[in-house]
Order: structure tokens, then C-alpha cells, then sequence
């Protein structure tokens, strides 16, 4: 199980019999705590929804949009059972773009936009899943866009480099660098934002891993680690 407490200002984690996490979360016995008197509010977005189903898997042809749900709801549960209230942009199958019609993209994320807004979040992590020419292309990778907030970058590298160390060398054998690129889901607001593409629909040994449930609660409680872990950092940094 993963207790998070403050201490002089800087959250802390004590991990305990790791294998009882995985069977905790996946049976759904983590409940989504109450948000009010929560040190920090992260807002975890389930990409796309609705008739936008994202990317397929290669061999089961998951919807990416099914599968970025599923890890958000068990990220959100994990975050809150420790200091951090949580919002999902959505959660359930469907888009937030209301009636299907032209325009529906960006409806939905405009919606997105107004549901990080009123948040008031400190953290925001939008939940994908990736996809690449090559078949043989594996791993976890960070994405990030300029939003006006140094904040950003530094998370978006903090979180890379954790996941590297705990998922993708141990994996795949390789790490990545966080990429920068034009996301409109990092840029519509100032909080610091990244996406995770956790892994390549279009790779079938990652495909496998991603609708495993055991990898599912393996790579949300090294999310929440992660951000844990930037939080630490950044409280630390300010103390210099």
C-alpha cells in the first residue's frame, strides 16, 4: 500500500507490500476520498471519448479512448487516497463534445479547457496511448508544450526521467527524453501540464502489458510516484 504524509512541507512515501497494491487497486478497493482539505489538485484528462476513439491495438483493436479511462479512474483512485483531491475530465465512455456534429473536436476540447480552468488545479496529466509506423517501437513517453510556466518543463522531465528508471529500462531496456510538441490540452491553460502516452497500441508486446490489469496498477502507482517524487523536488528546490 502507498501512505503519502507531509513532513516539514515535503510529501513523503512509504511503499508497502507492493504486490497488495496492484490486487487492492484492481479490485477496486481504493475509494475516491473526499477532496476537501487535500494538500494538492491534479486533474487527470482520459483522452479523446465518444465517436473519437483514439488509436487501436494492434492485436485486440482496444480503443485507446477505453484504455486511457480505465488508467485515469485507477490513477485518480490511487492519488486520492493520500493528498491530493482529483478531477477527471471525464468518466465514462462518452466524448464532451455533447450532440455529434461538425466541430465536435473542438468542443470537447473546449470542454476540456473549462473543466482545468475551474479546477484550480496544481497539476494536470492527460492520459493517451501511442502509436508508431514501426511495430517494434515500445516504451512510455512524456509530451509537453510552452504554456507560459517553467513549472511545465521541469515536470514534464522529472516525470520522464522517474518513468525511465522504474518502467522503460527495466521493460524495454531503453529510456526516453520528454518531447515538446503543439498540444492544445497542455497550452489552454498555465498549470503545469503534461501527457503520457503510456505505451504503443501499435507494438503488440506493449498492447499486451496495457491491458493487463497487473501492468495498469504497476504503471498508475509509478505515475503517482512520480508526481510525488516532482513535488518533493520542486519543495526542496525552494528551499535552496
Amino acid at each position: 500500500m502507498i501512505y503519502v504524509f507531509k513532513k516539514s512541507g515535503i510529501l513523503c512515501i512509504i511503499v508497502i507490500a507492493i504486490i497488495a497494491v496492484f490486487s487492492v487497486v484492481s479490485m477496486g478497493f481504493i475509494a475516491v476520498s473526499n477532496n476537501k482539505n487535500k494538500a494538492y489538485t491534479v486533474v487527470i484528462d482520459a483522452g479523446h471519448g465518444g465517436i473519437d476513439s483514439g488509436v487501436t491495438g494492434i492485436t485486440t483493436k482496444v480503443k485507446e479512448s477505453n484504455l486511457n479511462l480505465t488508467i485515469s479512474k485507477k490513477l485518480a483512485k490511487v492519488l486520492s487516497s493520500g493528498e491530493f483531491a482529483t478531477k477527471l475530465t471525464r468518466e465514462n465512455a462518452d466524448g464532451l463534445y455533447g450532440i455529434f456534429s461538425n466541430g465536435f473536436k473542438k468542443r470537447d476540447m473546449q470542454k476540456r479547457k473549462e473543466i482545468i480552468e475551474k479546477s484550480g488545479a496544481d497539476y494536470v496529466i492527460s492520459i493517451h496511448q501511442n502509436k508508431y509506423t514501426s511495430s517494434s517501437r515500445r516504451g512510455i513517453q512524456v509530451f509537453y508544450s510552452d504554456n507560459g510556466n517553467p513549472k511545465t518543463i521541469e515536470f514534464a522531465n522529472h516525470m520522464q526521467n522517474y518513468i525511465n528508471k522504474q518502467l522503460n529500462i527495466p521493460t524495454i531496456n531503453r529510456s526516453f527524453v520528454a518531447q515538446k510538441g503543439d498540444f492544445f490540452i497542455v497550452k489552454c491553460s498555465k498549470i503545469p501540464t503534461i501527457i503520457i502516452e503510456c505505451g504503443f497500441l501499435s507494438n503488440a508486446q506493449d498492447e499486451k502489458l496495457l491491458i493487463s490489469e497487473n501492468y495498469q496498477d504497476r504503471l498508475v502507482n509509478e505515475i503517482a510516484s512520480g508526481l510525488i517524487s516532482f513535488i518533493n523536488y520542486d519543495k526542496e528546490k525552494e528551499l535552496i
